[in-house]
């Protein structure tokens, strides 16, 4: 009787044959690696989408380097798919084509897909991508961007790890056909400003972005987690007005003053006083609508919390478990 010998199916290297390998190679320098699957994510109106347009012409055109700082090898083929806030896109195009000096109509390197396929995908569903993947099959595509995720899993429940693993199974299934990076847009959690969902889809990602920006059209774009390269920190940025579209475009700079900083968060304490004497109790939601043109909501949560922390503000629960805040009576 002769014994079948079992298929080598877990390939073994030794350390000089891993060592060996070419190094990794970047679409753009410390943000995003050939291949790699990434994600930006932040408040609602905290810019993502000017940041994700300037980076996509950023590569589209083969500019040297993105937000002055992160080197670009060469120019890169971009697909972006738009699922959210379609009726302003075209200006925001305008605005950013107006920055690199280019014509929109000159930028072939560029596509946008008026439609965004689900990647969260028991049965019926999943024809949806691989027929995404069949329209772009014969291109040589560099980088998809899903804006947003949550537009892209319908029906999945962001906080299920499992969940979560469907989705990151079709994008890998995607790059696996395209040989192209991924690129999510993400929205963050209301409660702690962190992202939103299960922390399977941080530890997934080989990079990601957090943005910050306050009332007055000031941000912050954070590493928040970079896989393959030192974290680079913190760069500022401001939304500059495009008067040609009426829109407003990307402009980085790294001495932008924030409203995170102290003398601006210590003016927005004293506010927060000032409102809590004349009406007696507020809500969370309250207070960050009324600063919500001046500050941040992580700015504005941080003011609470620090005002809370020095006693000078006390916080109770409300209907729903909701923080109501009211002044300390000495």
């Amino acid at each position: 009787m002769t014994i079948q010998q079992p298929q080598e199916t877990f390939k073994r290297y030794t350390v000089p044959e891993i060592c060996a390998r070419p190094p990794k190679q970047w679409l753009i320098n410390d943000i995003l690696g050939i291949g790699d699957i990434g994600m930006l994510f932040g408040d609602s109106g905290s810019g993502k989408t000017f940041l994700t347009l300037d980076l996509a012409f950023a590569l589209a055109t083969g500019q040297q380097f993105f937000a002055d700082r992160f080197a670009i090898a060469k120019p890169a083929k971009v697909i972006y798919c738009i699922g959210e806030g379609v009726g302003g896109f075209p200006a925001r195009l305008s605005a950013v084509a107006s920055k690199y000096n280019v014509s929109p109509a000159n930028v072939p390197n560029l596509t946008i897909i008026e439609r965004i396929p689900q990647l969260y995908a028991p049965a019926a569903l999943e024809d949806d991508y691989r027929n995404f993947i069949l329209s772009l099959t014969g291109e040589k595509i560099d980088l998809v961007i899903f804006d947003t995720y949550h537009s892209a899993t319908v029906g999945s429940d962001e906080n299920s790890a499992r969940d979560v693993g469907v989705v990151l199974r079709a994008a890998k299934f995607i790059y696996s056909k395209l040989h192209c990076a991924i690129l999510f847009l993400h929205h963050s959690n209301k409660a702690n400003g962190d992202y939103r969902g299960s922390s399977a889809l941080k530890g997934a990602m080989d990079s990601v972005l957090q943005t910050s920006l306050d009332g007055m059209g000031y941000g912050i774009l954070n590493c928040y987690k970079l896989k393959d390269a030192a974290n680079w920190g913190k760069l500022g940025f401001r939304l500059e007005s495009d008067p040609w579209s009426n829109s407003a475009h990307v402009q980085f700079g790294t001495t932008i003053k924030f409203d995170n900083g102290e003398e601006l968060r210590e003016k927005l304490k004293d506010n927060i006083l000032d409102l809590l004497a004349l009406r007696t109790k507020q809500s969370q939601s309250e207070i960050v609508r009324e600063f919500s043109n001046t500050a941040s909501r992580v700015t504005i949560l941080n003011a609470l919390k620090e005002l809370e922390d020095d006693g000078e503000i006390i916080a109770t629960k409300g209907k729903k478990n909701t923080k109501q805040y009211e002044l300390r009576v000495v």
